[in-house]
């Protein structure tokens, strides 16, 4: 006769009990950055008005870009929605001509192991890794809709990741700009 074995009950959660390399082959311990895949970056929304006023094309432009993190635990995806606004800058006050963009992109990744971000700093690092494969993008659709508009294209500047630092937009001279 077989003799029956009992199982013991654990008393952590199963993350928890793992030891630190079977964590890491389960992809647990790894950063979501380091355990996720781009699969596509699509165009999901995009919303533009000029308006010309004694026909002075608007020449100055504030730019802001964000992002925000969506999990989809149940299909093992990451889609971070990368957004940019183009506006009036804030200084040029006397012209009545503007140029508004909004433009929305959202990244989707493939993520292997557990579906979450182990922090608020891996969250962070995941949006920053996002808004920087989606800016090529940002600067191609703000280049090709201002041509359409019949405005001298706009071209964005670069966008520059340091480690340690929070991502910026870099003026012509390649710095960052303040």
């Amino acid at each position: 006769m077989a003799k029956k074995r009992s199982t013991p009950k654990a008393t952590t959660k199963p993350s928890e009990s793992l030891s630190k390399k079977s964590r890491v082959n389960a992809g647990i311990a790894l950063p979501l950055t380091l355990r996720a895949q781009l699969s596509t970056i699509r165009l999901v929304e995009l919303e533009t008005s000029l308006s010309i006023s004694d026909g002075n094309v608007p020449g100055n432009f504030s730019v802001e870009i964000g992002s925000e993190l969506n999990m989809n635990a149940s299909e093992k995806r990451c889609l971070v929605n990368v957004m940019l606004n183009v506006g009036p800058d804030r200084s040029d006050q006397d012209s009545e001509s503007a140029l508004r963009l909004r433009a929305k992109y959202q990244c989707v990744y493939s993520v292997k192991g557990i579906c979450e971000p182990s922090d608020e700093d891996d969250a962070q690092k995941m949006m920053q890794a996002a808004a920087f494969q989606a800016w090529p993008y940002l600067r191609e659709c703000v280049q090709s809709t201002t041509s359409r508009m019949g405005i001298p294209p706009l071209t964005l500047p670069l966008f520059q990741v340091h480690p340690g630092e929070a991502p910026a937009i870099s003026d012509e001279t390649g710095r960052a700009a303040k």
